[in-house]
């Protein structure tokens, strides 16, 4: 479908100014064009945040506002992108679309929601300028409130005492609404809006395929190496948390709600780490705080909601990274073979001996068998097990990830607080996003063949978005487990195999205990 482009003023924008000018229901924002790219920056999609109040509608304004720089991101502690951040008033969003575009032009929208274990990330991180001027679609990235401002869960005698550990979820629903409510005003078509997320925000696309207040806001969904299904907790056990939180903060009376409404923001975020991290040295699991289910907002666990028909009947795009934890245990390096059995000892138990059968430390190096395990086990054969799920009544693609000369995404942790030496991180978690989304801080640029590459996965994804699971994408289910690798032309280009989830071993982890472990330095 071809890009309409403005030679006059239509109703909701503007060409007469070389920078673009849209008209909203709340008022007039000024954006900015560069490299055939339309951005409109740091855009309220609600109210300003109150702690543990849920998104209200934005308000409006006079004369025409600036919306050429992204807002701050709400707040979360350190991270390897940043540094704390102690802001609340965070619900903003970007968009990015084709420059020029008309009113009326009704492009595919993809609304992403960005990873970060639901304690870090920004919109700021992002650029949406290669699916808008490659693919000619509409990006929009919300911010959403994180860590402890959006997935605390307390209990309490009244509504007003009480968080359910949904207000970030609900951000992303507000966001949701308003792209339903506006994006026609920027071009693109509220009827084909796609939710794609990239780790937890992959699990939150997961946990709003269940989530009834969702239902409608989207048709089609896309979960890019997350954790589906299996890291929601019950609302009691999120409680519990929540806690354990509030007497780390100091608020151990009986309105730890009203007590915490007081505390400074680096106080709760402090208190909120401390018990994620004594959390997991004892149990990990839940891996990161997601939505606790038990709910109005979420019923049930998403795979029991996918099993039993109860889940948005939307088709899927799922897929993973090669090689995807391997970044993340860069800190046990150097690692010898017998280090690499005890550590298998320690973590799986009694299954220790047919890990090992499995994933020899002779395969390749201890270091590599580690690697290859802990993503086959925790992210590549749960993807491959929920898409099996879903395919019985949703259309699923799936696909992996496979250029191992990738440049790192960002500043991803090692594991176990330490630098790692320098490694081959091959395809590991969040490179595929430099090919999709950009990362406006990228200190490495992509190859001729990698450029290419980006290109035809940003033509891909916006197939799916407006057609869903067609040509070129192969359906997925059990008796044909398709999936389409995506790799440099020197390492077999771009095809689609039935035999991807054998070289992840994923019989094997269908045939033994899945329950996830942990593996420290």
């Amino acid at each position: 479908m071809g890009i309409a482009i403005a030679s006059a003023a239509p109703a909701g924008t503007s060409t007469a100014s070389p920078q673009p000018i849209v008209g909203t229901k709340e008022g007039r924002l000024l954006g900015q064009r560069s490299g055939g790219v339309d951005r409109f920056l740091g855009i309220a999609f609600a109210a300003p945040a109150q702690r543990w109040t849920p998104a209200a509608r934005p308000t409006r304004w006079a004369g025409l506002r600036g919306a050429t720089k992204s807002r701050q991101g709400c707040a979360a502690p350190n991270s390897g992108d940043g540094p704390e951040s102690l802001n609340e008033d965070c619900l903003y969003l970007d968009i990015y679309r084709p420059a020029g575009v008309r009113r009326g032009a009704r492009l595919p929208v993809i609304v992403f929601l960005h990873g970060g274990g639901n304690n870090w990330g920004s919109p700021a991180i992002y650029d949406g300028e290669r699916i808008a001027r490659v693919a000619g679609a509409i990006v929009v990235i919300p911010a959403y409130r994180l860590g402890p401002f959006g997935f605390l869960a307390l209990a309490g005698g009244s509504e007003a005492a009480r968080a359910r550990g949904d207000i970030g979820v609900g951000d992303q629903i507000a966001a949701l609404r308003w792209t339903a409510d506006h994006i026609a005003a920027f071009g693109g078509d509220p009827a084909q809006v796609t939710l794609a997320g990239e780790s937890a925000g992959a699990a939150d696309v997961c946990a709003l395929l269940a989530t009834p207040a969702a239902r409608g806001l989207f048709g089609r969904a896309v979960m890019q190496s997350g954790f589906c299904g299996n890291v929601n907790v019950a609302i009691g056990d999120a409680e519990r948390i929540g806690a354990a939180v509030a007497r780390e903060a100091g608020c151990e009376d009986r309105a730890p709600l009203l007590c915490l409404r007081a505390k400074p923001a680096g106080e709760i975020l402090r208190a909120w780490a401390a018990v994620w991290g004594a959390r997991r040295a004892l149990d990990p699991m839940p891996l990161f705080p997601t939505i606790p289910y038990g709910t109005s907002t979420l019923p049930e666990m998403p795979r029991a909601a996918a099993e039993a028909g109860r889940i948005a009947p939307v088709p899927l795009l799922i897929g993973f990274d090669r090689d995807e934890l391997r970044s993340m245990l860069g800190a046990l390096l150097p690692l010898d073979a017998g280090r690499y059995r005890a550590m298998i000892a320690r973590a799986y138990g009694p299954l220790a001996g047919a890990i090992s059968q499995e994933y020899p430390a002779s395969d390749g190096s201890p270091f590599d068998a580690l690697a290859a395990l802990r993503s086959d086990h925790l992210i590549i054969c749960p993807s491959i097990e929920i898409a099996t799920v879903f395919a019985h009544r949703n259309p699923v693609a799936m696909f992996e990830f496979s250029d191992r000369t990738a440049p790192p995404f960002q500043s991803l942790g090692t594991g176990g607080g330490k630098a790692a030496p320098e490694f081959n991180r091959g395809a590991s978690h969040t490179v595929e996003l430099q090919y999709l989304f950009g990362y406006r801080a990228a200190a490495h640029g992509l190859s001729a063949d990698q450029q290419a590459l980006a290109d035809e996965m940003a033509h891909r994804w916006v197939r799916f978005a407006r057609d869903g699971v067609t040509a070129p994408w192969k359906p997925f289910d059990r008796q044909m487990p398709a999936i389409t690798r995506f790799a440099l032309p020197q390492d077999g280009g771009i095809v689609v195999r039935n035999d991807i989830a054998d070289e992840h071993r994923c019989r094997f982890w269908h045939d033994h205990d899945m329950a996830v472990s942990t593996i420290a330095p």
